[in-house]
C-alpha cells in the first residue's frame, strides 16, 4: 500500500468514527429531557439526567461529553457496546452540570452510555 492511499483509508476510517458517535448523539440528544428541575428553577436540584453533548475531537484524539443531573450525583460512562470500556465519570456539579474527557479511547464508542447514581 503506498502512503497516499494510506492516508486516504486512514481518514475514511476517522470520518466513518466521527459519523458513527454523531448518529449516536442526535438519538440521545432527541431523549432527553429539559434542563430544568421539576418547579423549572434550573438550579441544579432534581433535573433531569440527560447527555447534552458529545463530540470526537479527531485532531486532539480525544472525546467529550457533557450533560445535566441532579447537584451531588455522581456519572458514569461507558461504550454501550461494551461496557467494560469505562470512559470516564464526574460529579455533578451545584449548577446541575457534569463533564467526562478521555483522551485517546481504545476504540473509539460509536455509542455512549452515561448512568446517574
Amino acid at each position: 500500500m503506498n502512503k497516499a492511499t494510506y492516508h486516504s483509508q486512514a481518514s475514511a476510517v476517522r470520518l466513518a468514527m466521527f459519523t458513527c458517535l454523531t448518529l449516536s448523539v442526535s438519538s440521545m440528544q432527541a431523549m432527553a429531557g429539559d434542563d430544568e428541575d421539576d418547579h423549572g428553577h434550573g438550579d441544579g436540584h432534581n433535573q433531569t439526567f440527560a447527555v447534552t453533548k458529545a463530540e470526537w475531537k479527531a485532531d486532539k484524539h480525544k472525546l467529550k461529553i457533557k450533560g445535566t443531573g441532579s447537584s451531588g450525583s455522581s456519572v458514569l460512562v461507558v461504550n454501550a457496546y461494551d461496557p467494560a470500556q469505562h470512559i470516564g465519570d464526574d460529579s455533578i456539579d451545584s449548577k446541575g452540570k457534569w463533564k467526562v474527557e478521555k483522551k485517546r479511547p481504545q476504540p473509539v464508542p460509536c455509542r455512549i452510555r452515561a448512568t446517574e447514581n
